[in-house]
């Protein structure tokens, strides 16, 4: 019931309905599995939750930057595991590369950051986003 919620409600910005599109397109065109779709669909909303907390204009397109994304995942990296994080940066991968199919994205604006293994610590993990810059 909650998904059906969050289908029928029209985001206001370019993001938001950037993020339905692509997952409008996970489950009927890639035919993901539900479990993988309720994923990414969670990430990508805990994303653009991120953005519309930082920006009064609205998740637009041209707010994603590896800057952006950086700080995002260093907020995430506090209350989730390192597998939790990996999945997260493949489902923002997966968004932009969506986007770049499309044509709405020109340039990927997801960095090609290396998920961290879970026996990683946070510590090693930003060590590594930090010397990414």
């Amino acid at each position: 019931m909650a998904l059906d919620r969050e289908k029928n409600s029209a985001p206001e910005d370019e993001l938001g309905q950037a993020v339905l599109r692509f997952v409008e397109f996970l489950s009927s065109e890639r035919r993901a599995s539900p479990h993988t779709v309720s994923a990414y669909r969670r990430d990508l909303q805990s994303l653009l939750g991120f953005i519309r907390a930082r920006q009064t204009s609205g998740a637009r397109l041209a707010s994603l930057d590896k800057f952006l994304l950086r700080s995002w995942l260093g907020e995430v990296a506090k209350t989730v595991a390192p597998p939790t994080i990996a999945r997260k940066i493949s489902s923002v991968r997966a968004l932009c590369d969506y986007l770049l199919r499309t044509g709405e994205l020109r340039i990927t604006r997801a960095p090609r950051w290396r998920a961290p293994s879970c026996v990683a610590s946070y510590r090693a993990f930003s060590l590594r986003m930090w010397r990414a810059r």
